[in-house]
């Protein structure tokens, strides 16, 4: 078949565009569609083993899926043998969650496919609104953490980095949402229950993770046994991330958790089968759920074993990686940059310090160099409960070698503020690595910034305070100010043109910097005022003072909202002035009303709404993710583009 005969289905499409999308992606002269033989018909038959004209809307969709990727395939293969060939420094990418989507139409938008998927869409009368619906939202991400990530991973690949992204395979997401009697339902989000059209098993390219602890199953459930060291199996499945224009497809490696390929037969034997095959449910239960239940300690220990294995896995396979290429462990800030997304991945400080110790045979000095050169650390909010602080004695039964090197870190750091501010006990306190409270905590967010040569905010108000320490019309954007993570869903509405009230608070600050206060409505109190005020402020004297605020509390005592369910909110009351309303929303209440008036007076006037919406969308190109990864990669990963030829 020649490269003309591809173009004949396709009668309106450019036949150089064709002919340039099969040299880009080097799939020879093979149709998309529209013979038995093109890419399409083929999987739907051999895939599915049904005839094209009776398959249904999901063997579709995959059969689409899956020839858009034997499309990239190439491409994909030649982007990584680029690397290999020219030894580039690579970004790796570690986060907990990405929060991705669905990737057919994404996939589809960025490798230019767009023109010949549309006019076969339209040639074979395919429904494609609920062929694209067939495909569900992978489970790998949950809110504006898991997005930004997303964001970014496609951004490194729009602008040629060498960058790789590292999560977990969980079998489940957060959770499908319903509404019953006015509550919400909990229900489970399988997404994984039809086979992943674009993800490639790796079996073969595994990691072992070690652990100084098993597991048993007792009293329906499994223990931790300490002392009895077991080992996990990490088995790699990657996807490709394609950037706009598909001329570098990166990768996004999750892992799966999984028991060697061994049980203990005498237990077998003896009759006690659930517990020969305790070690396969402990490895099997680490990756099913994205955010076990951390409201109980089983909970808890299960999300810090998450981590751990993302972090294990993750840094062995780029460390290997690494070794392929460079012989010399000192080569390692200078082709590799390593990105903690948040303090979930923190333990990769710990990690990397026993690898460089215990593997490489380093010494402390030039181990804890090489570290803090590779690692940079990214934070998204200032809450307590989100900066991670995990029980001592979890390290001590579960990792004592990394409690080991976080004890001798704290101790090096305490000395060198012991120096620097002598008797100064208070910031001593602040600044240690260890939480000394009745149960030792390691905390978790100190440990990330000591542990990297860049600690950054993913707004700038973060990164001040931690070096210190249209879908709608309207945006609104109510987080106490100095608390909220940068946000992206405010960036987002900007971008499609909402208006924004909102306090100043994380990349709200930027945004109305960007378009002008005078195109923002910002109201309540600033990060300063409140850190100001937190000592003497009392909710009560609003509560007294201001009719506004009094009739809000007052209007929810009344069960208004609660009719068939009296008091149900009475927790609710009691946080805002029983127990002092720690983060001031009284003191904000009477200011986001009178905006809230000016907003209002605004969008009666259309022409005037029309023009301050212009103006925030026009004052919106600085939040693109494009322009953050190229400051990230100048400023804090010293990396450049890798271009696929």
């Amino acid at each position: 078949m020649s490269d003309e005969k591809l173009t004949e289905p396709l009668a309106s499409t450019d036949p150089g565009f064709v002919l340039r999308l099969l040299r880009q992606y080097g799939c020879g002269p093979v149709r998309f569609a529209g013979t038995d033989n093109a890419l399409y018909e083929r999987h739907l038959v051999f895939d599915n083993v049904v005839n094209p004209e009776a398959a249904g809307q999901r063997e579709r969709f995959e059969a689409v899926a899956r020839s858009v990727r034997d499309v990239l395939s190439q491409r994909w293969l030649h982007t990584e043998n680029t690397y290999m060939r020219k030894n580039p420094k690579r970004i790796y990418y570690l986060s907990m969650e990405f929060l991705i989507g669905r990737s057919l139409s994404n996939n589809i938008t960025n490798l230019l496919l767009a023109p010949l998927v549309d006019e076969i869409v339209e040639r074979k009368n395919v429904d494609w609104l609920d062929l694209l619906e067939q495909e569900p939202d992978a489970g790998l991400g949950n809110g504006g953490l898991g997005r930004l990530a997303a964001c970014f991973l496609d951004s490194m690949a729009t602008m040629q980095l060498p960058a790789m992204g590292y999560g977990l395979r969980y079998e489940y997401g957060i959770f499908k949402q319903a509404i019953k009697d006015g509550w919400q339902l909990e229900q489970p989000d399988n997404w994984l229950r039809h086979s992943d059209p674009w993800e490639v098993a790796r079996p073969y390219e595994k990691v072992e993770v070690k652990l100084h602890c098993s597991f048993e199953l007792r009293g329906g459930g499994l223990r931790a046994v300490p002392g009895r060291p077991v080992s996990l199996i990490g088995i790699p499945f990657d996807r490709p991330v394609v950037g706009y224009g598909g001329k570098t497809i990166n990768t996004l490696r999750l892992w799966a958790a999984a028991a060697p390929d061994s049980f203990d037969f005498q237990e077998f034997s003896s009759g006690d089968i659930v517990s020969a095959v305790a070690e396969s449910l402990g490895a099997e239960s680490l990756t099913p759920v994205l955010y076990p239940d951390d409201s109980t300690s089983m909970g808890q220990g299960l999300r810090f074993l998450q981590e751990y294995f993302l972090v294990a896995c993750s840094l062995a396979d780029l460390i290997r990686r690494f070794r392929r290429l460079n012989a010399d462990w000192s080569a390692l800030p200078e082709k590799v940059a390593i990105q903690l997304n948040v303090t979930h991945p923190t333990l990769a400080v710990p990690e990397l310090m026993r690898i460089l110790l215990d593997e490489a045979q380093l010494g402390w000095d030039q181990a804890w160099d090489l570290t803090r050169k590779t690692l940079a650390y990214t934070n998204h909010t200032l809450l307590p409960e989100a900066l991670e602080r995990w029980p001592m004695v979890w390290f001590k039964h579960m990792l004592p070698r990394h409690l080991e090197i976080i004890l001798e870190i704290n101790r090096c750091l305490l000395d060198e503020v012991r120096d620097r501010f002598p008797g100064d006990e208070g910031r001593i306190e602040r600044v240690s690595l260890v939480e000394e409270t009745p149960q030792r905590k390691v905390r978790m967010a100190n440990l990330a910034i000591v542990g990297s040569h860049s600690t950054n905010g993913v707004a700038a108000i973060h990164s001040r305070l931690l070096r210190t320490m249209t879908a709608s019309d309207v945006s609104n954007q109510i987080s106490t100010a100095g608390y909220e993570a940068s946000g992206t869903s405010n960036m987002k509405f900007m971008i499609n043109g909402a208006l924004t009230i909102g306090t100043r608070d994380g990349a709200t600050i930027e945004m109305a910097e960007e378009a002008g206060e005078e195109n923002f409505f910002l109201f309540g109190l600033t990060a300063q005022q409140v850190a100001d005020s937190r000592g003497w402020y009392s909710p009560y004297w609003h509560y007294d003072n201001e009719p506004e605020t009094r009739a809000a509390p007052d209007l929810v005592r009344s069960d208004h909202f609660s009719r068939h369910e009296p008091g149900v909110f009475a927790p609710l009351l009691d946080t805002l002035l029983a127990h002092g309303d720690y983060y001031m929303h009284l003191a904000d209440l009477k200011s986001y009303l009178e905006t809230d008036r000016r907003l209002c007076e605004l969008y009666a006037d259309a022409d005037g709404w029309a023009r301050t919406t212009i103006l925030n969308v026009a004052s919106s190109g600085r939040f693109s993710t494009d322009r953050t990864i190229a400051e990230y990669a100048a400023d804090i990963w010293d990396a450049r583009p890798c271009p696929v030829e």
